[in-house]
């Protein structure tokens, strides 16, 4: 294979993550908060879990009447209280 080749599927490699990382991006709707720093989004026919950045909150228990890490329901009560079925722009 030359190095044109090579070089050309790699550039339609990126495009294509570009293409569909700018499609993810815009407005969404906060629908609910799964942890002190993951949240669901809805937008733009796409939903979607996000994790925020910068932010290492305790985590919640996987089963159910199980308490998680200290502080695990208070960080994302109060995460809650914060984005909530706001809008938030996804970049």
């Amino acid at each position: 294979m030359s190095v044109i080749n090579r070089f050309s599927g790699i550039i339609v490699i990126v495009f294509l993550l570009a293409v569909s990382a700018s499609s993810l991006a815009g407005q969404f709707k906060i629908t609910r908060v799964t942890d002190g720093d993951t949240v669901k989004v809805t937008g733009n026919d796409v939903k979607m879990t996000i994790r925020l950045v910068g932010i290492d909150a305790p985590e919640t228990s996987k089963k159910k009447n199980q308490p998680g890490q200290p502080f695990s329901r208070k960080s994302t009560k109060y995460l809650a209280n914060l984005v909530l079925n706001k809008s938030v722009e996804v970049k």
